[in-house]
């Protein structure tokens, strides 16, 4: 039976199921593992919701769901413990004994102060799941209640993640109906991720053959790439999809919403990268943007960024991916270029700089200006990508971070910008939920790329 190759498209999936034997290049692919999470509703050890709270008397901050769990993380628990023992004696018995008398400001400024105050005690700087600890304890989610004692707390029948005070029912906020269902799904994420290990969705092998319409939005765009499969049924591996899929989806998008349209050779510089996201999964930049771009025979990624591959990795190997049988066959290639806890500003002067076709910052904060290393060092980089006169493209976690990045920008150019695009919700935005902290009273629940905006 000859093979029927869907309207639009130059491949099938048993083309991609078909052995190449020629001889590969060695290839590591990178792909983030998942660390260790700390959930105040869940038990430390197996991350299950706790029903029969057994939690460590000691610091009055760490749960489990039986004395059997709590004996077992007695060793790795010892340090923080006494650490956060001696502070709690300095506050009246309980680290945020007084934080009902605080504002949401003050508040998030006295877990910053804990957290720094319990590194200078170890002597060492926290794990992530630690620090969470301390940014996210099990307290009444009630601003002018925050109640610490855990036997009075109990959870959202639904999400089992927000807590509020068992004997006043109305201080689980009206506002917690909006993001219940994101918390629901990101405990499910990190439960899954316990027992089974990291999500790995299968990326669509689909290739557009002639230039379409971007559809719009990225669960579009997900339809049309697996031709409505049922695999993405699942909503933990759909979720982790959109993560993966939203960085070269919301490149893409940006870059037609300029009005333009890709050259054979095209080059995206990514502005602080981090191997976490944007370049977790490299073969991501091939399933989400090559294959749906025709046009392009060479797609060119510049990864710039000071805390680019901390983690020592062989760069040179993980850098080289597996280009699908069809792009093989059509000399099509995406090529990696990593530059390494370096600043943009830095590379920028560099003989081995690339004229871009797009910047992006992918979450940058750039409103901030506590930057790599406590040093603001936007103005300078701010100043090179703009320099470059073609489109920027800059996503946020929320809506109130992103007409500030765009303040930051025009205030730090050297030359007018012309506003592209206004702030506004990506609709190629991640899905995957995640905890906020920086903003936490009025979105608790943050997603990668959530808004964007483009400037030229």
């Amino acid at each position: 039976m000859p093979k029927t190759l869907p309207a639009g498209t130059e491949t099938t999936e048993e083309d991609e199921l078909e052995e190449d034997f020629d001889e590969e290049e060695e290839s590591i692919e990178y792909k983030f593992t998942p660390r260790p999470v700390f959930l105040a509703t869940n038990c430390q050890v197996c991350k299950s919701p706790l029903r029969n709270l057994v939690q460590c008397e000691s610091c009055r901050m760490v749960s489990y769901c039986n004395e059997e769990h709590r004996r077992s993380d007695a060793a790795g628990h010892k340090d923080l413990c006494s650490v956060i023992m001696e502070i709690a004696k300095r506050r009246g018995g309980h680290i945020y004994n007084m934080a009902h008398k605080l504002t949401d400001e003050e508040y998030r400024n006295l877990r910053v102060y804990t957290l720094n105050q319990s590194e200078q005690m170890l002597k060492r700087p926290l794990q992530a799941f630690e620090r969470e600890v301390l940014l996210f304890p099990r307290t009444c989610c009630s601003p002018s209640c925050r109640e610490w004692r855990q036997d009075l707390l109990t959870e959202c029948k639904d999400c089992r993640q927000v807590s509020y005070c068992e004997a006043h029912p109305d201080h689980l906020l009206p506002s917690h109906d909006q993001w219940c269902k994101a918390f629901f799904l990101f405990q499910k994420l990190i439960l899954r991720q316990k027992i089974l290990g990291r999500i790995e969705p299968v990326l669509p092998v689909r290739i557009v053959g002639k230039s379409f319409q971007l559809p719009p939005n990225i669960d579009e765009v997900i339809k049309f790439l697996y031709k409505n499969s049922s695999a993405l049924r699942d909503e933990c591996a759909y979720a982790t999809l959109t993560q993966i899929a939203t960085a070269p989806l919301t490149a893409l998008h940006g870059y037609m919403q300029a009005g333009l349209r890709p050259s054979e050779t095209f080059t995206i510089h990514l502005v602080g990268a981090e191997l976490q996201f944007e370049g977790d999964t490299l073969d991501k930049w091939e399933a989400f943007f090559l294959h749906i771009v025709p046009e392009i025979t060479e797609l060119r990624l510049v990864f710039v960024g000071p805390e680019l591959n901390v983690e020592n990795l062989p760069i040179d190997i993980i850098s080289r991916i597996r280009m699908c049988r069809s792009c093989r066959l059509r000399c099509r290639v995406v090529k990696f270029d990593f530059q390494c806890r370096r600043f943009y500003h830095d590379y920028r002067q560099d003989q081995c700089y690339s004229q871009p076709n797009l910047i992006c910052f992918f979450n940058p904060g750039l409103h901030r200006s506590t930057g790599f290393g406590s040093l603001d060092t936007w103005p300078k980089t701010i100043i090179a990508a703009t320099d470059a006169h073609c489109p920027i493209l800059v996503t946020a976690y929320t809506e109130y971070e992103s007409p500030l990045d765009l303040a930051r920008l025009q205030k730090e150019a050297k030359r007018p910008l012309e506003v592209i695009q206004e702030p506004t919700h990506n609709p190629f935005a991640s899905q995957r939920p995640d905890r906020n902290f920086i903003s936490q009273e009025i979105e608790p629940m943050i997603f990668k790329n959530y808004f964007y905006f483009m400037v030229k």
